[in-house]
């Protein structure tokens, strides 16, 4: 038995009267409810392995589990037109959208090795610092990228040793700011997984 379902993601952060946001991603997901077994007991157990983002979730005191996958096509790639992630900048005094534009590429989640700027689901959010500038490592390819809030732009991006689905945090020793990234992946989006901490000195 399966279905398929959505799942939305709400991430934004704001600056004086300038937001960012990458807005929700509705992505089609397929649930196969998994009887009651051996391997699937209906409660906690002593024996039972480690929790686990990928493979039989136990939903204990129900009478299935459940096995969620993302529903892909052939290529990897999600079962409907992108883009399918983008960020936004949003003048917080007259609610309205300045700017719009699509964010990463398909380089770690397709077959064929071409970073396509399709836009892609997103798993985190940004972080604004003062100077204006929004860091972001939710999306499927494994970079770090810089924008302007005020317009969009991207000033910079750096690769990430594994996938970055999270949000970027930040710091300040001896009077310099550091922006920190954990980069362990995502099972349930076949992001490369990974246990690396990783911090940027800003200039």
């Amino acid at each position: 038995m399966s279905q398929s379902t959505h799942r939305k993601w709400n991430h934004r952060a704001a600056l004086k009267t300038r937001g960012f946001s990458n807005p929700p991603s509705s992505i089609p997901f397929v649930q196969h409810l998994i009887p009651r077994g051996p391997n699937n007991p209906a409660e906690p157990g002593a024996n039972l392995p480690a929790g686990s983002e990928k493979g039989v979730q136990p939903m204990f005191g129900t009478p299935f589990g459940v096995n969620l996958d993302i529903f892909l096509s052939p290529f990897g790639m999600p079962c409907m037109a992108p883009p399918w992630g983008y960020i936004a900048g949003i003048d917080l005094k007259t609610n309205k959208v300045v700017w719009q534009h699509r964010v990463g590429t398909t380089r770690d989640s397709s077959p064929v090795p071409i970073a396509l700027k399709v836009g892609t689901p997103m798993l985190g959010g940004p972080l604004v610092t003062n100077g204006g500038v929004a860091f972001l490592t939710s999306t499927l390819d494994q970079y770090i990228r810089a924008f302007d809030v005020k317009t969009g732009k991207m000033l910079w991006q750096d690769r990430l040793p594994a996938g970055g689905q999270s949000n970027p945090m930040s710091y300040e020793v001896n009077g310099e700011q550091y922006i920190v990234t954990v980069d362990g992946g995502h099972q349930s989006f076949g992001t490369k997984m990974g246990d690396y901490i990783r911090a940027y000195k800003l200039q």
